[in-house]
């Protein structure tokens, strides 16, 4: 005999699965690999099957709730050690957009970016960024947003800027290194003036070229 769990319990699994992907249809990089993502997968069915059956008070029934909880434990170490991003490295949170110039055609949004490599190893980065908003306000002909970084560290203007910068490609990142960059995120100018908000592109995308 099983025992049926409480409302209170069943939904602390389902939140802690939910939380960390481990459900049916969701894909999730894990630093175990599909090995974790198997045994959850087993564990969550397992605990779904417990929770229709019906309760026994008797001690058989104590027991099975002694190892229904031993299971939710086990689960919950699994989970919590599978919530790991699919890129080593990350965006921080202390990046943000400075200010936007406009000249001959092309759109300059000027940001602060620091990355953050919570790997071991070296890593290295490519990035891009869209912007859908400032499409839809008239700024941006195209989405499509190429970053590059400034060759020095000297006031920017309309006169100079194009003669500062440098292709960002490949960047280099040492292991649990943070670096931060004045860059500039360059599009085509959709002959809009003003930028939708002062935040950086919707969505910027790091793609891993280490491997």
């Amino acid at each position: 005999m099983a025992v049926r769990l409480t409302e209170s319990e069943k939904k602390k699994i389902e939140a802690a699965a939910a939380k960390c992907g481990l459900v049916p249809g969701v894909k999730r990089y894990t630093m175990f690999g599909l090995p974790v993502t198997v045994l959850s997968g087993i564990i969550i069915v397992t605990l779904k099957k417990m929770l229709y059956m019906n309760h026994n008070k008797s001690n058989g029934g104590n027991m099975k709730r002694v190892c229904c909880i031993i299971l939710i434990t086990a689960f919950c170490f699994i989970a919590i050690s599978g919530c790991v991003s699919k890129n080593a490295v990350i965006l921080s949170q202390n990046s943000f957009f400075d200010r936007m110039i406009i000249h001959d055609g092309k759109v300059y949004m000027l940001c602060s970016l620091e990355f953050v490599n919570k790997s071991d190893d070296e890593q290295i980065i490519d990035v891009t960024a869209e912007s859908m908003e400032d499409v839809k306000n008239g700024l941006l002909k195209d989405s499509s947003l190429k970053l590059y970084i400034f060759s020095a560290t000297v006031e920017v203007n309309e006169e100079n800027i194009e003669q500062l910068l440098e292709p960002a490609e490949h960047i280099s990142i040492n292991g649990h290194e943070t670096v931060r960059y004045y860059a500039c995120f360059v599009g085509e100018h959709g002959g809009g003036m003003q930028k939708q908000d002062r935040e950086l592109p919707d969505k910027i995308t790091i793609t891993d070229r280490s491997k």
